[in-house]
């Protein structure tokens, strides 16, 4: 079987290379690995480089197509990045499978809109709103696919219930796992500092309760950093020419930076407890690794609908953040049970082994009822 796996937000836009991006071991990573042992399998992507880059790795093919229209990124939501020579590949190949990650993106459309004969799946990983209910990428595919049945459910305005179907998160509870660490840290938070992370929120919280913190994903200004800690740091970037310096506070307190994904296994067991306010989330990758290594967590519902009062606390907005720190932090028999069921839950129905059985056998489905009929 020849499967086609695509991604067409670029690695340049995660600030990677082509390299830096195929060697990054997320749930996706694994897939394709998985199934590059069996099948003959393709990873299609886009690069900022003037000319198409192939790179062989893990047993598949994958090429980066030259983006043609590089100053029109991103706008309502979607990417709008094009390259003419994609279609004309796939023609050419004649792939049985064709996986698209991410809705939104303008190449994903032209592909549904152009390849008529392989199975064609669109994964939604992102929040379902009106804006994604109105793209025409719904009505093309032959199966959307979700991490979670609160996507599903609003899915189900625009799509008919045979063509939706839900996979298993695919948390990596191999590499990820609880360590016989000191856990030094009260709080552990990821993500960039962007105002959709509520990381500010909780950077208040911190400050007034007095709470040790590591954040990985950028570099904390203020409070609780002291304004020399500030000044000398970012002093000290200039000096050495570090990529990843780390930030930490004369204390020992606080700490932030930029982490390579392979140090967040120590990152998350240096703490007791995950806080992740992000406004909105796709399948919150970063929420699955920390209850793999044993953590409780706190998220806004409405990001991250799927934890369960048994392992985390799932919260309505931020005004309640304060509170329900404080008490997590203060009960450790809580702390230690939360955690336990966290990790428990996710090898039960969420592991990596999961997903894989579950695509699988998408991959050998038949095409939706939908199909007796020509598209538009």
């Amino acid at each position: 079987m020849k499967i086609v796996f695509t991604q067409f937000t670029p690695p340049f836009e995660h600030g990677m290379t082509e390299m830096e991006y195929l060697r990054y071991d997320d749930w996706f990573s694994k897939l394709r690995k998985a199934f590059a042992k069996n099948e003959e399998v393709f990873f299609i992507s886009l690069t900022k480089n003037k000319k198409l880059i192939t790179i062989r790795h893990d047993g598949y093919n994958a090429l980066f197509f030259p983006v043609e229209n590089p100053d029109q990124r991103q706008s309502k939501g979607r990417m709008w990045y094009e390259n003419n020579e994609v279609c004309p590949w796939l023609l050419k190949q004649g792939p049985h499978v064709i996986h698209i990650i991410g809705s939104g993106s303008q190449m994903g459309l032209k592909i549904l809109k152009t390849i008529r004969d392989p199975l064609l799946f669109l994964w939604e990983r992102c929040t379902v709103n009106e804006n994604t209910l109105g793209w025409e990428e719904l009505d093309l595919c032959d199966y959307y696919v979700h991490p979670t049945l609160e996507s599903i459910e609003r899915a189900l305005k625009k799509v008919p219930e045979n063509r939706l179907l839900k996979t298993p998160l695919g948390a990596d509870t191999v590499f990820f796992r609880p360590l016989d660490m000191e856990r030094q840290f009260d709080i552990v938070s990821a993500g960039r500092l962007t105002p959709a992370k509520g990381i500010a929120t909780l950077q208040e919280v911190v400050n007034k309760r007095s709470y040790s913190w590591i954040h990985a994903g950028g570099y904390v200004k203020n409070a609780p950093y002291t304004k020399a800690e500030d000044i000398l740091f970012f002093h000290k970037i200039r000096k050495l020419f570090l990529k990843y310096p780390i930030k930490k506070s004369f204390s020992g307190k606080f700490c932030s930076g930029r982490y390579q994904h392979h140090d967040m296994l120590k990152i998350y067991n240096k703490a007791k407890i995950m806080v992740h306010p992000s406004s909105s989330e796709g399948t919150a990758r970063v929420v699955q690794e920390a209850l793999c290594c044993g953590l409780p967590v706190i998220v806004l519902k409405k990001a991250v609908p799927w934890i369960e009062p048994e392992f985390g606390i799932a919260l309505d907005d931020l005004s309640q953040l304060d509170y329900a720190v404080q008490s997590l932090l203060s009960d450790k028999k809580k702390i230690n049970t939360m955690g336990k069921n966290g990790r428990e839950w996710l090898m039960a129905n969420h592991s990596f082994s999961h997903l894989y059985d579950i695509v699988t056998r998408f991959n050998h489905m038949e095409k939706p009822e939908k199909e007796k009929c020509p598209r538009n």
